[in-house]
């Protein structure tokens, strides 16, 4: 929290800062991977393994600004009045490698990653003014207000194989992704007394953006089984992709006067986004048998679905202008994540006997709605463009594409047995 009450702040030189204010939460640790077998001589070998699961990520704090005097920047790239809260990003999923070997008797191995810390949310951010807040050079801002959610963890990978004289069997899941986090509320208010202005080219006066983190990615799976006399089984599941997270809602109130004057700039851009959501891994695997049955089960982990654009509200009883070309007043947007794509699978299963092959791709994630975008200037209100090619108000909500699914490519070889193959 910062607040300045009668006081002048004001920066000289190019990518300076009048006021600087942020708040991160820590990112989510990492999962420990896990590798083990078992071998078997004359009995059974089974082996089971499990990565870790990664951390989730710490939360974005509140960070608040208050101005009654004045904070100023001359220089080119520079921001004003700077407020941020990001959640940190989830852990990655540990990895898991297994494997189980009998030269006599059945074989077994399960191996299973670790799924993906969820992000943190971003916190709240406020802007509240009622003195002059201004820059002069190109490509600056004069408020700056986001809130990020962190992304989430990728799940991790999955390989495993089992290899036996009699009966083989292997099962094999990859982890699932972790959440994004939500973006956090964002709310900029420029009172009665207010005035911010920018003078350059390229510039915001006011930027207010509320952005969910993706969803982290499924992890991938590998394996098979293998069987000299017995059969063969193969279960393959790779990891489900996270979905996004949803944006916050942004809202910007202005009683005083909003204005740029530097071609290509923006008055006020406020905008929420939700998080793409997380890809799912892909799936590979087959079983072998030379005397007996086969049988090889492969399904593409699910793309995750996208996280939701917030609500978007500006309200003006003052007056918002632009006077350079190609400039806008107020852009307001709301745009939903698009939806993670599906993990491919490739899989076959081959014996002496019968022999069966599923394989299944992932189906992709549904892409995230807009949100409601709404702009009211009561009477008295005026929002006016001067240059060429401008828009005074665009207002727009946007709802995401849906993730492809994964392609799939399998079959079956049966020697002496019937063969069947299902893709």
């Amino acid at each position: 929290t910062l607040a300045n009450g009668s006081g002048t702040i004001t920066t000289q030189g190019a990518l300076s800062y009048g006021v600087y204010a942020q708040s991160i939460g820590g990112g989510g640790g990492a999962g420990g991977f896990a590798a083990g077998g078992s071998i078997g001589l004359d009995g059974k070998a089974e082996s089971t393994v499990g990565g870790g699961a990664g951390g989730a990520g710490g939360q974005g704090g509140l960070v608040t600004l208050t101005n009654d005097g004045l904070i100023a920047t001359k220089g080119a790239g520079s921001v004003a009045m700077f407020a941020q809260s990001v959640g940190g990003g989830g852990g990655a999923g540990g990895f898991a490698v297994g494997a189980g070997l009998s030269a006599q008797a059945g074989a077994a191995s399960d191996a299973v990653g670790g799924s993906g810390g969820a992000g943190g949310d971003g916190g709240l951010v406020s802007i509240i003014t009622n003195g002059h807040v201004q820059t002069e050079g190109a490509n600056a801002a004069a408020i700056f207000a986001q809130s990020v959610g962190g992304g989430g963890g990728k799940g991790g990978f999955s390989v495993g194989a089992s290899a036996s004289q009699a009966d083989s069997a292997s099962s094999i899941v990859g982890g699932t992704g972790g959440d994004g986090g939500l973006g956090g509320d964002v709310s900029v208010e420029n009172g009665a007394d207010g005035s911010v202005a920018t003078l350059g080219a390229l510039s915001y006066a006011v930027f207010a953006q509320s952005v969910g983190g993706g969803g982290g990615a499924g992890g991938f799976t590998a394996g098979g089984a293998l069987s000299l006399e017995g059969n063969a089984n193969s279960t393959i599941g790779a990891g489900e992709g996270a979905g996004g997270g949803a944006g916050g809602i942004v809202s910007v109130s202005n009683a005083g006067s909003i204005g740029t004057a530097g071609d290509g700039s923006v008055a006020v851009f406020a905008q929420s986004i939700g998080g793409g959501g997380g890809a799912g891994g892909f799936a590979a695997g087959g079983g072998l048998s030379a005397q007996g049955g086969a049988a090889s089960s492969n399904v593409g982990g699910a793309g995750g679905d996208g996280g939701a654009g917030g609500t978007v509200a500006i309200t003006n009883a003052g007056a918002i202008q632009t006077e350079g070309a190609n400039a806008t007043a107020i852009f307001a947007q709301s745009v939903g994540g698009g939806g993670g794509q599906g993990g491919f699978s490739v899989g076959a299963a081959g014996a002496q006997a019968e022999s069966a092959s599923n394989v299944v791709g992932g189906t992709g994630g549904d892409g995230g709605d807009g949100g409601n975008v709404t702009i009211a200037s009561s009477q008295g209100g005026q929002i006016v463009t001067l240059g060429d090619f401008s828009y005074a108000v665009f207002a727009q909500s946007v709802g995401a594409g849906g993730g492809s699914g994964g392609f799939v490519a399998g079959g079956a070889v049966g020697l002496d047995g019937g063969a069947s193959s299902t893709i």
